[in-house]
């Protein structure tokens, strides 16, 4: 498989860097989907985490306007401002990044790619095919407007799913609670010490043994949320 070459447009020339390997690095069938959908996206590798600007290029700015840029730095070609420990050290990363190159501005980084798995992959290029359809019609404001409601109903969707499971557990045990109530009433409150016969066998046994034990709380009594 060949190796994908980022272009030399707006970042350091004459520098090396970890070209995507395809079918090693990442699968071919998953870049060229990508590049498909904007022949202007590019795997570049991340040897340590970052920050950067909607937009990067190879200048930092002015004193009075300092930005972050792509430079050579830490024997890497890095895509913004690396991130350091307490010592002083890069804080790694070890993660490929979709960046687009934005001609004649700059790089405006896309995604980090979480995982190389398949279904992944998939997903990915799935979403950033539709970010592209809603940013064709609605802008780059419709596409997050998109994703915020679709965590507002997927949040709502959680809590009415909650809402109608504590429901439910209170029907159940309503009729359980007005027994209790009854038994009170007229001065039932001896225990009566329910128990459970469970049969045992195990392979190759002909005969059963029938074990009785007291029954436990989730067997017969209230019914309670898994985390409870």
């Amino acid at each position: 498989m060949a190796k994908l070459e980022l272009p030399t447009d707006l970042r350091p020339r004459g520098t090396s860097y970890r070209q995507c390997d395809l079918g090693v690095d990442l699968s071919a069938e998953f870049i060229y989907e990508l590049q498909g959908l904007d022949e202007n996206l590019y795997p570049v590798w991340h040897s340590y985490r970052m920050l950067w600007d909607s937009i990067i290029n190879d200048y930092a700015g002015s004193l009075e306007d300092p930005r972050y840029e792509i430079h050579y730095k830490h024997s890497e070609l890095n895509f913004g401002y690396v991130l350091t420990n307490g010592s002083g050290e890069p804080t790694p990363d070890g993660a490929w990044h979709i960046w687009r190159l934005c001609r004649p501005h700059g790089w405006a980084h896309i995604i980090k790619v979480e995982s190389t798995d398949r279904a992944y992959c998939n997903l990915l290029v799935r979403r950033l095919w539709l970010q592209a359809k809603y940013n064709d019609h609605y802008g780059h404001t419709g596409y997050s407007r998109m994703l915020e409601e679709m965590q507002v109903a997927e949040r709502q969707k959680a809590q009415d799913d909650r809402e109608d499971l504590m429901n439910e557990i209170y029907k159940t045990n309503s009729s359980m609670m007005n027994r209790v109530a009854e038994n009170f009433e007229f001065g039932r409150t001896e225990p009566t010490n329910p128990m459970k016969e469970s049969i045992m066998s195990y392979p190759g046994q002909k005969d059963h043994s029938k074990i009785v034990r007291p029954l436990e709380d989730k067997e017969g009594g209230l019914i309670l949320p898994d985390e409870w």
